[in-house]
């Protein structure tokens, strides 16, 4: 099969019409797209794209900016020393070169030449570069990917593997050295060597499904791995390549799938931001003079982000135990009240809500004000975090039976798995459908509100919505038989 090619991206700074007709001519045939920029700073425009030159030909002469300029944007700047710069010139004096040679240029060409001799040598120049992009991919790969906690496997556009490291090699059952003696197919072979758990089989059809999200797979063979499998679709050198991981959940799938009790989910959700400061940080502290100021900066935004996620965790912590410890005694709310407090935490959140419900009365609920806040919040913002576009639509229905308001929430979301629903109300268990520990939050928001709805002896129900996708919450509030007025100073009891 052909690998799907993207064609090589000419830059040339001229301004002549009459060499811009020569040059497009020259290269109508060709593979590559050309580009002419007149100015430095279109240059330095096009190197902030993601398509970047694969060769930049500079006219000493060029009538604008100086071509020391064009060069000072390549050279002097790591991220795009790689790209092969070639100088056209009328002058053959030895100064002219050893000043090119200064500023990186890579390829000289002197005036007059002949249009043939321009073709061959930028054909020579590029597959020059393509081939160094291809074995500096190998390189690294070699270097540093069996240095990666887990599996890293880099296939062609038809998915033969071209490289790989030792962990993805061990979950498929290769050895090094076997992707040279024959071409392997990395779709089929994750397909009969991992067995698919989460995910519709029929909807992976090719690699172009495997990369577009991540998959849950179980190894077929031995001790029981569970594998999650991405990746991404990239160009390297001109070329079209797979870049798939293979991450061992296999430690989070059996905690997930274990007792939840308090100090193993407190430890799982714990140590994934504790190793995102502390392993940075590491890094730092080992090798602090080969670190460039950009990496430090990188490595910095990681154990900050990590930092920031553990406050968090630790926050809903506290917020789950104050609660538990601090039960308000006063301050009912009425039942009208109900409905103006699940209006504006809509309106707070960003949330659509269309409300349902018949004459309510001032009746009390025996519940106070912030109470029944936090469990509305808690229930709403649930509804929004795991909405699969973060803007779920929720019908809310209240009604009054048998001395209960009855608050039906239902978002057009997802379906929660069968095997999770019993246990989303117990203390710091999350619905983590890839088994990853990366699920925002800490998991102590349900269990919060059915303790807080116990309190005031009611109770809380939850399940999936039987006419469409979505989630349901419906909750039963005990009230006082008294008028509003009667009972806005009585105590909770």
């Amino acid at each position: 099969m052909i690998e799907q090619q993207q064609k090589p991206l000419v830059v040339i700074t001229d301004s002549d019409a009459l060499s811009k007709a020569l040059y497009e001519d020259l290269f109508e045939r060709s593979r590559v797209d050309l580009l002419f920029i007149e100015h430095a700073d279109s240059l330095r425009l096009l190197l902030l794209e993601e398509r970047l030159p694969s060769l930049v030909i500079i006219n000493f002469e060029t009538p604008n900016d100086s071509f020391d300029v064009y060069c000072s944007l390549i050279k002097r700047n790591e991220q795009y020393t790689h790209i092969p710069v070639m100088m056209i010139t009328a002058r053959q004096d030895l100064p002219v070169r050893m000043l090119a040679n200064e500023y990186g240029v890579d390829y000289f060409l002197t005036k007059p030449f002949l249009l043939e001799d321009l073709e061959f040598k930028v054909d020579s120049v590029l597959k020059a570069d393509s081939s160094r992009q291809i074995a500096s991919l190998k390189s690294f790969l070699q270097e540093t990917s069996d240095l990666l906690p887990h599996g890293v496997l880099v296939t062609n556009a038809s998915g033969s593997i071209l490289s790989g490291n030792t962990q993805a090699y061990n979950y498929l059952g290769l050895r090094k050295g076997d992707e040279h003696t024959a071409e392997i197919a990395s779709f089929d072979l994750i397909l009969q060597k991992l067995q698919l758990i989460e995910g519709d089989l029929a909807e992976l059809r090719d690699l172009d499904d495997l990369v577009c999200k991540a998959w849950t797979f179980v190894t077929r063979e031995g001790e029981n791995r569970w594998i999650l499998v991405s990746g991404k679709k990239v160009f390297w050198g001109n070329y079209q390549r797979y870049v798939l991981t293979l991450k061992d959940v296999t430690e989070q799938y059996r905690q997930q799938s274990m007792v939840w009790s308090l100090r193993s989910i407190l430890n799982h959700k714990l140590r994934t931001p504790l190793n995102g400061i502390v392993a940075p940080l590491g890094l730092l502290k080992a090798e602090p003079a080969e670190t460039t100021m950009g990496q430090i900066g990188n490595i910095l935004n990681i154990a900050h982000n990590s930092a920031l996620r553990l406050n968090s965790i630790v926050e809903r912590i506290l917020l789950y135990v104050d609660v538990l410890e601090n039960r308000p005694e006063k301050d009912v709310v009425s039942v009208s009240e109900v409905l103006v407090c699940i209006n504006q935490l809509g309106s707070d959140l960003g949330i659509a809500l269309e409300c349902h419900s018949k004459a309510l009365g001032e009746d009390c609920l025996k519940i106070p004000h912030y109470s029944l806040e936090a469990i509305l919040y808690e229930l709403l913002e649930n509804a929004q975090k795991f909405h699969p576009h973060g803007k779920p639509f929720m019908d809310v229905f209240l009604e009054i039976t048998d001395g209960f308001l009855r608050i039906i929430l239902q978002d057009d979301g997802k379906h929660v798995a069968q095997s999770a629903l019993g246990k989303l109300m117990n203390p710091f268990f999350q619905e983590d459908p890839y088994y990853t520990g990366e699920v925002p939050g800490v998991g102590v928001g349900l269990a919060q509100v059915h303790r807080l709805v116990a309190l005031s002896g009611g109770s809380i129900e939850i399940g999936n919505r039987s006419d469409k996708p979505g989630f349901m919450v419906i909750l039963s509030l005990p009230m006082f038989k008294n008028e509003y007025k009667e009972c806005k100073g009585a105590s909770v009891s």
